[in-house]
């Protein structure tokens, strides 16, 4: 199923993109040590672009099961 090794290269992919804003992350924070309201600012954002990955991963996730399902009941009723 090709479909299905894209959506998992999709996700794998959002995974891959976390990892990479997390280390940012941590490697701005010793920068920012005197500056908290900065720090408090980008941990905010990123805490929030974790959340909007993670709930596209979910749609994907619910998007391609759906699919999945509709083709499978379609090759019952054949």
């Amino acid at each position: 199923m090709l479909a299905k090794e894209d959506i998992n290269a999709y996700l794998a992919g959002v995974d891959a993109y976390l990892i990479c804003i997390e280390a940012e992350f941590n490697s701005a924070k010793d920068s920012l040590a005197d500056e908290p309201e900065e720090l408090s600012r980008r941990d905010d954002m990123l805490g929030k672009k974790f959340d909007a990955a993670n709930e596209e991963k979910e749609l994907v996730g619910e998007e391609f099961n759906l699919q999945v399902r509709a083709y499978n009941a379609a090759r019952k009723a054949d």
